[in-house]
């Protein structure tokens, strides 16, 4: 009987494992769940199922829920999806980054950012503040800012990744590298993807902050009016006027290429002999 007693208290205790162990992994399953549900509900996707065209009708987007500056706005590729549907903003927006989708870039639309409108990418957030745009190679989806005051204020990194697509950057406005929490740093890669110009650009980072190119960059004019610019080694070619304000510029290896070099108060580091700087127009000093 003491037997039979003490093999049905084992029976129990291994049951009584077996559920707490089962407990343990649907709690684990259930959190892992969790942290994914989080994640991809940081990210909302544009869906087209509302006009098809205006990123201001939240019914574009999934869930019918617009991204702000908790979420990262993607866009990617479906066949025949309503999703592909070009997107234009029409009213100033703020949300955390702005990107082609991770599990397929190859988003075939163009996104337009009208005349006096700003897109503000803010680092305040969870999300970075990040541009991120893949030209998968069958992508021909762009970015445009269509009008002389339209403008991308990006806090985060800036990332163009050239797969071999047709994808394309056209800026008729400015893009505003700028940090809304100053707080941090921002690497600027646009894979020296052929054709692209960044148009007018306006460095306003805070006073110790420091954008750094990962690639070579062209751009049509540049303007520096606080933080740091380091060329990292790369080369910098401005087809207009760099003007550098309170801001700095430093060479650190690479080639600097300007029609007209503006010194206001700013200042020019070459912090390696290898450097070079070519000014094919006219060299300014207002002060500094």
């Amino acid at each position: 009987m003491a037997n039979a007693r003490s093999a049905l208290s084992s029976l129990s205790a291994l049951r009584s494992a077996r559920r707490s162990g089962l407990s343990r992994i649907v709690q684990v399953a259930s959190v892992l769940l969790a942290l994914g549900s989080a994640a991809h509900a940081q990210e909302i996707a544009w869906d087209g199922n509302g006009d098809g065209t205006n990123w201001t009708d939240d019914t574009n987007w999934r869930g019918n829920n617009p991204p702000t500056v908790s979420n990262t706005a993607t866009f990617s590729f479906e066949p025949g999806g309503t999703n592909n549907n070009s997107a234009t903003l029409t009213a100033s927006r703020t949300v955390g980054g702005f990107a082609t989708d991770n599990d397929d870039s190859n988003y075939p639309g163009t996104v337009t950012i009208n005349d006096n409108v700003i897109l503000t990418l803010d680092d305040s957030g969870s999300q970075g503040g990040h541009f991120r745009w893949d030209d998968g190679a069958s992508a021909n989806g762009s970015v445009a800012l269509a009008g002389a005051n339209s403008e991308l204020q990006i806090d985060g990194d800036a990332i163009f990744t050239n797969a071999g697509g047709s994808a394309t950057f056209t800026n008729a406005g400015t893009v505003t590298f700028t940090d809304s929490d100053d707080a941090g740093n921002t690497n600027v890669d646009w894979n020296a993807k052929a054709g692209i110009d960044w148009g007018a650009v306006v460095i306003n980072k805070g006073g110790t902050e420091i954008v750094t190119l990962q690639s070579d960059i062209t751009c049509t004019s540049l303007t520096i009016t606080s933080g740091t610019l380091d060329l990292n080694g790369q080369n910098l070619t401005v087809t207009g006027t760099l003007t550098i304000g309170a801001g700095t510029l430093t060479l650190n290896g690479g080639t600097l290429t300007v029609g007209d070099l503006t010194l206001s108060g700013g200042t020019l580091t070459l912090s390696d002999v290898a450097a070079a700087v070519t000014v094919n127009g006219n060299l300014n000093f207002t002060s500094g």
